[in-house]
């Protein structure tokens, strides 16, 4: 994850002078301006989800993006789940009424170390929650701490 706006930045302008690069070559290769600006689509659509405000930084998140290929976006939902990735579950979960499209992508134990709970006003309900979850499917020794983020209300 990218937390400092510096470094944000600096991404930004490395990536800029690639893209600079192609546009020159471009004189002698229509194509490679194409091609740069797909790179830039790229970059913006899976390295984007790693930039985060630096307020999140004391999280210290870990992010997994998985991307499928466009060319399947047309096609029904078990196309995306070939020999390669049988244990991805497409699933769904309820937010505020809502049924909310996900990934269900299973993790060893050891994977997970802490967890950090959003702010809310139930925090303490939350945690106590989230042991009890924790607990009923095999996990200990996990961390549970509140965020340092304010609620937003």
């Amino acid at each position: 994850m990218l937390y400092k706006p510096k470094k944000q930045e600096n991404e930004i302008k490395e990536l800029c002078k690639k893209i600079e690069e192609f546009g020159e070559m471009a004189k002698e290769n229509p194509f490679r301006l194409e091609i740069g600006m797909m790179f830039l689509w790229s970059y913006i659509e899976c390295y984007g989800l790693f930039f985060k405000d630096e307020s999140f930084s004391d999280e210290n998140e870990y992010r997994i993006v998985i991307q499928f290929e466009e060319a399947l976006a047309g096609c029904s939902v078990s196309s995306y789940f070939n020999s390669n990735n049988r244990q991805i579950e497409y699933t769904f979960f309820d937010r505020n009424g809502l049924l909310v499209p996900c990934l269900s992508v299973p993790l060893s134990k050891n994977a997970v170390r802490q967890i950090t709970m959003a702010p809310m006003m139930e925090s303490h309900i939350a945690s106590l929650s989230m042991q009890e979850f924790l607990t009923s499917n095999g996990y200990s020794n996990i961390e549970i701490k509140p965020s340092s983020i304010p609620i937003r209300y």
